[in-house]
Formats: structure tokens, C-alpha cells, sequence
């Protein structure tokens, strides 16, 4: 699992890096949130794949460090030499000189194996907050529904339920569970009308393109990324265009992207947002100025895919080898580290240490 993990957030990073210098300021929302997907879908897919063509493979800088190194193979030949003269030093009906492994204390793996155990108490707890925190999400909507008044609502051709709850701050949003929900303040009603459905067509958008599940996938992601820098990135691109088609469709359906806007800024000051807080950092800012000036060329070129499929395909045959045999070494450091604590021994067939801990040795 570390293994797969720390590939994908390598592959991870060439897709962020193309998606802002080739896809963010030339493409529709849709086209950058497809592009985003395809990121995600190859960074988790292809580690399975690198993981499986390359199991049990010496990285070959290992093997040219081990061949500089002849006082290295002189003190195996000699240890070799005393282990055949033992009767009972392993199970093997043959002893290869291959087989033979030293105990050789470094430093960086003695190091590791202290803490190991407190990493993965840190690491296990934080993932298992981050999905305590999701089931609580998923909790209050439930909760949310159950406490609030509905209202049966039929918007073109489909039903939608307005949750009406005093006790809840949000203004308006929506989410899909069984069925598709729109929180919705009374004092939303005090609007006019086109702009009670310019709010409403908002959620819908929401609703319609899934983002519930959009955001439950994430937040499961999260729980294996939660290290990842590039996730918060794209969580944080895939928010944002998600508004986007929101406020487009719902703009489309109003009629007017400048009336739109304008609803949009006045519910933002309701809410007591300074616009100069609006227009800073926020990013509501982005979303006033997709609507003055939407991106109406969709930019379909294949070369951003094809370099990004290219990237990933390099880093992973790059550094599978490498991180497969950086975890073997580990493993094998620890299994002889262990036999020396318990004999004082500094020599051992490699085989046997292998069948002991359950595992199958690979030459």
C-alpha cells in the first residue's frame, strides 16, 4: 500500500503541472473538470500496473554500487565458507553463496524501524479521522432531512424537496442522497421570483451533475492523499468549476448573465462579505468574472494528454524499480535486524529468513 501510494502521488504531479500551463486558461469548465478526472484516473490506476511489471526488480545503480564494492563480496565469500561448515546453520538441502545476507547496522534504516511504529499509528489515525469526519458529514445531511420541513417541488419534469430549517445558517445548497434535496431559507421567499429560480436552476446544476458524489469521492481519496499536495489542489480547481457550471446553467436558464451576477453579489453582501474581501482572494471573485467572460472555445488539442501520459509512463518505469527495491531492502534489514537481536549472529541464509516470516524469497 505505501508503495502505490507514494507512486501515485508521483504520477499526481505532471498532471497538475500540464493541467495549469496547457488546460486552465484555454479550456471550458467542462473540458477542465474531464481533464482533472483523467489525472485522477491515471494516477490511481497506473501504480497497480507499475507495481505489477515491476514486483521484484534490482534498480541496476544498486547492483553497481554492490559490484564497486569488492571487499563487500570477499566478506560474504568468507562468511559463506563458515556457514557451510555448520550443520545446523540453515533448513536449505543446498546452501547458495546468493542466499548469504549481512547484518550491516545503517543508520537511516535503524532510524526508520524506531519509528516506525509511531508513523503508523499517526498515519492510521489521521486517515481514520478523515473518514470519522466524512461519516459525520454524511450524518448531519441525514439529520438535515429528517429535521427539516420538505416541500415537494417540480422543476422541470423532476422532483426536487426543499428542506426548510430555521436553525440552519445555510442560505441555499443542495446535495443528493435518495433523492434530491435543496436546503433552502425561508427568507429566500422575500425574493422575487426570477431570482428565487435563478438560485433554485443553481442547485439543480449542482444536483444534476452529481456533485455529491463528486465531493464523497474526494473526501474518500483523501483519506490515502491526505499527504498529497496535489490533491488539495485539484479538490480545490474541481470546487471551484463546479460553481462555474452552476452559475452557467443557471445564468442560461435566467437568460442573463449580467442579471445573474448581480444577484450573486447581493446575496454575497446579505451575507455581510465586504467586496472587498469578495474581489480579493475569494473565490467568488473567479466566479463573477467566468460569467462577464465566459471561455466559449473548448481547446481539444490531445498533445496536453499525451504529455502527461508520457510523463507518467517515465516517472513510473523510472522509479517502480527503485521504490521496490528500496521497500525489499527494508524489509530484509528488518528481518535480519530482528535475527541479530535474538542470536547476535551477523550472518544468515537469506531463504530461511524469508520462510519464517511467512514470505517468499526472490533472488
Amino acid at each position: 500500500m505505501l508503495l502505490y501510494t507514494t507512486l501515485s502521488y508521483l504520477l499526481s504531479i505532471p498532471g497538475i503541472l500540464v493541467y495549469f500551463f496547457f488546460i486552465r486558461k484555454k479550456s471550458t469548465p467542462v473540458h477542465r473538470q474531464r481533464f482533472l478526472y483523467f489525472v485522477l484516473a491515471m494516477s490511481l490506476s497506473l501504480p497497480a500496473l507499475f507495481l505489477y511489471v515491476f514486483p521484484n526488480v534490482q534498480p541496476a545503480t544498486f547492483k553497481a554500487m554492490v559490484a564497486q564494492q569488492p571487499s563487500l563480496s570477499d566478506e560474504v565469500q568468507v562468511c559463506y565458507n563458515q556457514a557451510i561448515a555448520q550443520e545446523d546453520f540453515c533448513q536449505c538441502d543446498e546452501l547458495k553463496q546468493e542466499s548469504m545476507i549481512l547484518y550491516k547496522r545503517y543508520n537511516l534504516y535503524e532510524t526508520a524501524i524506531d519509528y516506525k511504529f509511531y508513523l503508523q499509528i499517526i498515519l492510521g489515525t489521521t486517515a481514520l479521522c478523515i473518514f470519522v469526519w466524512l461519516v459525520f458529514r454524511c450524518f448531519f445531511l441525514v439529520r438535515l432531512i429528517r429535521n427539516s420541513k420538505q416541500e415537494l417541488k417540480w422543476i422541470d419534469g423532476k422532483p426536487y424537496y426543499l428542506l426548510y430549517d430555521e436553525n440552519n445558517e445555510i442560505l441555499a445548497a443542495s446535495f443528493r442522497l435518495w433523492k434530491r434535496y435543496i436546503v433552502w431559507r425561508p427568507a429566500l421567499d422575500q425574493l422575487p421570483e426570477n431570482e428565487q429560480q435563478a438560485i433554485l436552476y443553481h442547485e439543480i446544476a449542482h444536483i444534476e451533475n452529481k456533485d455529491t458524489w463528486q465531493q464523497i469521492g474526494m473526501s474518500l481519496l483523501q483519506i490515502f492523499w491526505f499527504l498529497n499536495p496535489v490533491y488539495y489542489t485539484i479538490r480545490k480547481e474541481l470546487h471551484l468549476l463546479d460553481e462555474f457550471l452552476a452559475d452557467a446553467f443557471a445564468a442560461t436558464k435566467t437568460g442573463s448573465e449580467r442579471t445573474y451576477a448581480a444577484l450573486l453579489i447581493r446575496l454575497k453582501e446579505q451575507q455581510q462579505f465586504g467586496l472587498l474581501q469578495l474581489f480579493g482572494a475569494h473565490p467568488f471573485k473567479s466566479r463573477i468574472l467566468q460569467l462577464a467572460q465566459p471561455t466559449t472555445t473548448n481547446h481539444r488539442s490531445l498533445l496536453p494528454t499525451i504529455i502527461v501520459l508520457c510523463a507518467m509512463f517515465f516517472i513510473g518505469f523510472e522509479t517502480t524499480p527503485v521504490l521496490t527495491g528500496q521497500s525489499r531492502d527494508f524489509f530484509e534489514y528488518e528481518l535480519v535486524q530482528q535475527e541479530h537481536l535474538k542470536t547476535g549472529k551477523t550472518y544468515f541464509c537469506k531463504t530461511c529468513l524469508y520462510k519464517q516470516a511467512g514470505e517468499e524469497c526472490v533472488e
